[in-house]
């Protein structure tokens, strides 16, 4: 009973997040009246959320360690409600921009826990299929997102955005205050210069993809906001090694696995992260689709998501975790090429099998490269893997939309949008995916 609490817990937390992440996508024409501005102005949103959730995931771990899990994830989701009430009644761009920063501060400290509370209640031997559960958990909030807002701006009070999760949030809290085990451990002293370096660095990077991912943007901005990453990072790099106890310890990349299922995972969510952006893109823009039906379009990926659930614990006994990604990524890339050559004008039977099948190689994808980061990580640096996993997932989305973006402006060529451009995207998309298979076979 406790580990289906736990179960629970995690995948709620994470659901939560997808969805905050991508609700807004097909809302922000709309929202833009209301707040009378211009949806790449209102794109801000969203970058202030995911500022928020980096820049505070490396605080969780010291946060856990001192004060125990149950304190930091009941403080962590009433921070999240707390700020979901203030988005739905901000005035002013400026205010909503700061709620949602607030409200990713929130989402920030509690993601790490979802990993952590598997890591330490699951054996190795469950812990492939409870990553598969998470990974579905995952990829639904992120497919469901889009449709849910919608379906929200258009027959509901806008203010539901935000308010939606705050139910399941406050279900969150009373299963965990009733039935979570707490535990807490023996802390170090706050290392507050590392947490400096790598808030300045995160979010530079985080606003550096953002502005990639707009169609005008100024360069100089970019290679600003990149150089500042670069140089923070390193910086922060060099410092880690120096201090005994850094807020993050990255010596657990030494680790092979570790360091395989970070690198896969990350080029994994480069090839694959753009998709519920791209796909919203062409039906709506180009093709002139509903935002519904846009967001429908993609149910067949989570239903393929769902189907993996079936037959993953098998694949697992039958094949190793680096056989599976060998294969998987093979057949993820035929599948991402055979997209660039639907119909999207209508939606039949091919296209639906193709997403579907699409879903399935997702989702054990994401659910290895997880697996085997974790496969050999000793207990008392579960804290820091599962902060690493986390912040890898929430940047590689965004890494995944501006190389989405990136390639859909080269194959632009200044005429505009055309299917041939999401055509070359997904080939692009498809070809680079292979790159993944020299990493595995190098570790």
């Amino acid at each position: 009973m406790k580990k289906l609490f736990i179960v629970f817990i995690s995948s709620c937390i994470i659901f939560i997040d997808m969805t905050d992440s991508s609700i807004l996508n097909t809302a922000l024409p709309k929202l833009s009246i209301i707040f009378n501005t211009t949806p790449l102005d209102l794109k801000s949103t969203l970058v202030m959320y995911l500022i928020g959730i980096t820049t505070t995931m490396p605080l969780s771990n010291y946060l856990i360690e001192r004060f125990g899990i149950k304190k930091i994830l009941c403080s962590s989701m009433l921070i999240f409600i707390f700020a979901s009430l203030l988005c739905g009644l901000a005035p002013s761009i400026q205010a909503l921009n700061l709620f949602r920063l607030l409200q990713g501060g929130g989402a920030g400290l509690s993601l790490p826990i979802a990993r952590l509370l598997i890591l330490k209640n699951f054996s190795r031997e469950e812990f492939f299929q409870q990553m598969n559960n998470i990974i579905l958990i995952v990829s639904c909030g992120t497919l469901f997102g889009p449709l849910i807002g919608g379906i929200i701006i258009k027959y509901f009070a806008w203010q539901w955005l935000f308010w939606i999760n705050i139910p399941l949030s406050l279900l969150i809290i009373i299963v965990t205050f009733c039935h979570l085990p707490d535990f807490s451990s023996r802390y170090n002293k706050f290392d507050w210069k590392g947490f400096i370096l790598l808030c300045l660095s995160l979010s530079a990077l985080v606003q550096g993809l953002s502005k990639i991912s707009q169609s005008h943007h100024m360069a100089i901005e970019i290679i600003i906001l990149l150089g500042t990453f670069i140089i923070g990072f390193t910086i922060y790099l060099i410092y880690s090694k120096q201090t005994p106890k850094p807020i993050i310890n990255l010596t657990l990349f030494n680790n092979k696995t570790f360091s395989l299922g970070f690198y896969v995972g990350i080029l994994s969510r480069t090839c694959l992260g753009g998709i519920p952006f791209i796909l919203p893109l062409l039906l709506q823009i180009l093709l002139k689709k509903d935002p519904i039906i846009a967001g429908i379009t993609l149910i067949p990926i989570a239903g393929g998501v769902i189907i993996s659930k079936t037959f993953a614990k098998k694949l697992n006994k039958k094949w190793s975790l680096k056989q599976i990604l060998i294969g998987n990524t093979i057949l993820m890339s035929i599948f991402l090429a055979t997209i660039s050559q639907l119909d999207f004008h209508k939606f039949g039977a091919v296209n639906f099998l193709i997403f579907t099948g699409f879903g399935i190689f997702q989702s054990i994808q994401y659910a290895s490269a997880n697996a085997i980061a974790y496969q050999d990580i000793p207990e008392p640096q579960y804290s820091t893997a599962t902060v690493i996993m986390s912040l890898q997932q929430q940047l590689s989305i965004s890494l995944g939309i501006a190389f989405s973006a990136i390639l859909l402006n080269i194959f632009c060529n200044n005429h505009g949008l055309d299917l041939a451009t999401f055509q070359n995207t997904f080939l692009v998309l498809s070809l680079f995916s292979l790159s993944i298979i020299p990493i595995i076979f190098r570790h």
